[in-house]
């Protein structure tokens, strides 16, 4: 057999086998009865899928509270795909119609170039068909084409007075945090025992009077195995090197002051802080525009969280008892 004929047994069965499974869903939207439209039934079948979806992304099945967020956003997702179906999106959305065009010119054989473009007569075939109920492609974009659109009220955009409010709650998370280029004596305590304390501050007063420039005090202090100038160094980073109160110790120099001893594991430092980064003022306009879109996003999702909590009233929902 040529394999043009075998193409075309093989369309024309495809089309067979859509046209029995379009039968079968029609014959059970219509056994199911007015009453069941507004009912949405997460059953023991559906809850497994879930459990199985989550394992396959993380590798380890989901705790109860998972499992229940899993079902929460399912519901959700359920809701969103009906009330798109009822405002018409699935006949008039152009990224569904051009999907369901080629998936019948694929089954018909027929040119791409009208599926590409939505043709009609192939929309309402599929749309008969009941073609677009199973396609996931077309599920995930009524949805989040319904979630769009319940999102996007009338909303003022954020004032400068809530970005500035955001901005100094998480300055750091925008900007990350200062840093600091130092440099330090280090006196070890193996190596000075009782002399460690008096060793450091007669270092100290002789840097002070100008006698001792601070990188010969550097030599005649001890050795240190992270070196004596960490450069570009965040609180958290010498919090993690030195220990927290040295790290909030350092940060309370200013550039150029040498610091009275301050104690860590290892023994005692004097510190002297050249330079403190900060964020320069491109980056500051950067994490504004970042704080703008954030606070419009909470707004939407806001809305979103309203809309759903009310459209939800008019479903009767069906959980499966879900085993622990």
């Amino acid at each position: 057999m040529r394999p043009g004929i075998v193409s075309h047994a093989l369309r024309f069965l495809c089309l067979g086998a859509l046209l029995v499974a379009a039968d079968r869903v029609l014959l059970r939207r219509s056994s199911a009865g007015e009453s069941e439209r507004g009912a949405i039934e997460i059953d023991a079948e559906r809850i497994d899928a879930l459990r199985k979806g989550w394992i396959a992304r993380g590798g380890t099945a989901p705790d109860h509270a998972v499992l229940a967020a899993l079902i929460e956003a399912e519901i959700d997702d359920e809701i969103l795909l009906r009330e798109a179906r009822k405002r018409g999106f699935e006949s008039e959305d152009p990224v569904v119609r051009a999907r369901l065009a080629r998936n019948v010119g694929f089954i018909s054989g027929a040119d791409e170039r009208a599926g590409r473009a939505g043709d009609s007569a192939r929309v309402d075939l599929a749309l008969a068909l009941g073609i677009a109920r199973g396609d996931l492609v077309v599920r995930r974009r009524l949805i989040e084409r319904m979630r769009a659109e319940l999102g996007a009220g009338e909303h003022e955009p954020p004032s400068e007075r809530e970005i500035d409010a955001r901005f100094a709650r998480d300055r750091e998370l925008w900007l990350g945090s200062p840093r600091l280029r130092l440099s330090h004596v280090f006196l070890s305590r193996d190596r000075r025992g009782a002399a460690l304390v008096s060793d450091a501050l007669a270092l100290r007063r002789e840097i002070a009077a100008g006698r001792l420039e601070f990188a010969d005090a550097i030599a005649r202090g001890d050795p240190f195995l992270l070196g004596h100038s960490p450069s570009d160094r965040s609180q958290a980073e010498l919090s993690r090197s030195f220990g927290a109160a040295f790290a909030i110790a350092v940060f309370a120099l200013e550039p150029g002051q040498v610091s009275e001893p301050i104690e860590s594991p290892y023994g005692l430092h004097l510190v002297r802080v050249h330079e403190r980064t900060l964020a320069r003022p491109a980056e500051l306009e950067a994490a504004r525009a970042r704080i703008a879109a954030e606070l419009a996003r909470e707004r939407a999702d806001g809305s979103l969280r309203v809309a759903l909590s009310r459209l939800r009233d008019g479903y009767e929902i069906r959980i499966a008892k879900v085993e622990r």
